[in-house]
């Protein structure tokens, strides 16, 4: 398996990615962020075995304030995809979203409108 780190300069929002790359497989690139509140969401994750090791996975909920904060056509579909698959994330998203920075507060109403 081939790794590569690319660190976030300054003014990235991110601390960096490492993307992991195994012969025949799609890569995967591991999002490593830098804000409070992204290792908020890290210390509610459940370890979960994938395979051959144990990795943190983040809860429904979180998994949207990523989305949210990706801010993506394609996040946003996948926000609303979550919201019909479980309407109780919407009580539970709305409870974390001060926490969240503005933008993601942003796209939120974005998808809301959209769905009523």
């Amino acid at each position: 398996m081939k790794v590569e780190v690319r660190r976030g300069d300054a003014s990235d929002p991110l601390a960096g990615v490492v993307r992991f790359t195994a012969p025949g497989e799609s890569p995967v690139d591991l999002v490593v962020g830098r804000e409070d509140w992204q290792r908020e969401l890290l210390a509610r994750a459940t370890p979960e075995d994938l395979g051959e090791g144990r990795v943190p996975v983040v809860t429904a909920a979180d998994l949207v304030a990523l989305k949210l904060w990706a801010g993506g056509p394609q996040d946003a579909w996948d926000v609303d995809q979550l919201l019909d698959a479980d309407p109780t994330l919407l009580d539970t998203v709305e409870g974390r979203l001060a926490t969240l920075p503005e933008s993601c507060r942003e796209s939120w109403r974005r998808i809301l409108a959209a769905r009523a």
